[in-house]
């Protein structure tokens, strides 16, 4: 059981209101599955009066698996005026992977119980792949691959990759009670060879590098904190933080030959973030303008063992905003050319 609860205020006063209801503003539903986009509460389910100005509605899941989401609107109408607020609530009971080595574990918990499921499989939502490499998009196991049931409500997978640091995307897909439920994870490959080893550097990688290891202006996804950073793509899902950020190699271009005689290449960068709240997102990207204005010949060393000197960010855009993505949230961009050499 979970309780909603919504406060109005006027003049920083605890007022009420003439009507709370939950409802979206097309009147489609009260609370929504996110994932299925299935009604679990009808539209204009009124929230119960608590106190002045206080409200709640005790919203009981099919079962409180961990990172289903819920999107609900509380409308409530005041003085002749309706308004909306948009909320996403995330159940927080238990369904849960982990990885072992290579072993993809999920183990899921009703009322706080292991739990068996009607079936648990590797699968997203539109059958395509089981476990998929999220630089090619390559399926590396196919949909509906079935998860070995280890003991009562624990499911297991080995999965063995031969390339170190490469993602994977899975979904684990289940059925209880007659819902289907997905939860989306990526596993990053610790044995095997390096990835950064077969083949060229890319220059999003070295500022990565620079931006989360030396300017700490982002942190490591394998973290699990605040503000993780990722190259060449900006992943969504349930186990995604909301704010994060990413770097993109862009065009560059060639200046041709110095008074040296050497090739001077400057490599395009765009560093993107996402955010719920505009104002943190646009600060995120001061802080990134801020800690690359005065790079002047930084020295960063990759996992490979190459060294690299960073000679300066060039700025060739200013903070752009994108507006907002699909779950409104905030979206900026900056744009640079970078100098750098391999020493």
């Amino acid at each position: 059981m979970t309780t909603l609860r919504f406060t109005t205020k006027i003049a920083d006063v605890l007022a009420d209101v003439t009507s709370v209801v939950l409802s979206d503003p097309d009147g489609v539903f009260g609370i929504q599955r996110t994932d299925t986009e299935a009604t679990l509460v009808a539209a204009d389910t009124a929230m119960t009066w608590v106190s002045t100005g206080t409200y709640e509605y005790d919203f009981d899941e099919v079962a409180s698996f961990t990172g289903i989401e819920y999107r609900f609107y509380v409308k409530w109408v005041y003085a002749g005026e309706t308004h909306y607020v948009e909320n996403i609530y995330t159940s927080t009971g238990e369904a849960v992977v982990t990885t072992d080595g290579t072993t993809l574990r999920f183990t899921t918990r009703v009322d706080d119980t292991l739990t068996d499921m009607t079936s648990v499989v590797l699968s997203d939502s539109d059958a395509t792949f089981g476990i998929q490499r999220t630089d090619t998009e390559a399926t590396i196991i196919a949909a509906n691959t079935a998860m070995t049931w280890v003991s009562t409500g624990v499911y297991e997978y080995n999965f063995e990759s031969a390339i170190n640091n490469v993602e994977y995307k899975f979904y684990v897909k289940w059925v209880y009670a007659g819902e289907t439920y997905y939860v989306e994870n990526t596993y990053t490959a610790t044995e095997g060879t390096s990835v950064v080893s077969d083949g060229r550097t890319m220059p999003s990688e070295i500022v990565w590098k620079y931006m989360v290891d030396l300017a700490n202006l982002f942190t490591n996804p394998a973290d699990d904190d605040d503000w993780p950073l990722f190259v060449g793509m900006m992943p969504d899902g349930n186990d995604v933080a909301n704010e994060c950020g990413a770097v993109y190699n862009t065009a560059g271009y060639v200046e041709g030959k110095n008074m040296r005689s050497e090739i001077d290449q400057h490599f395009g960068i765009q560093v993107r973030v996402r955010s719920f709240s505009e104002s943190d997102g646009y600060d995120q990207m001061v802080a990134v303008e801020k800690g690359l204005i005065d790079v002047y010949n930084q020295d960063v060393t990759f996992t490979s063992g190459e060294t690299w000197k960073i000679n300066n960010f060039y700025q060739t855009s200013p903070i752009i905003s994108l507006g907002v993505d699909d779950r409104r949230r905030f979206n900026f961009t900056l744009n640079y050319a970078l100098s750098m050499t391999l020493q």
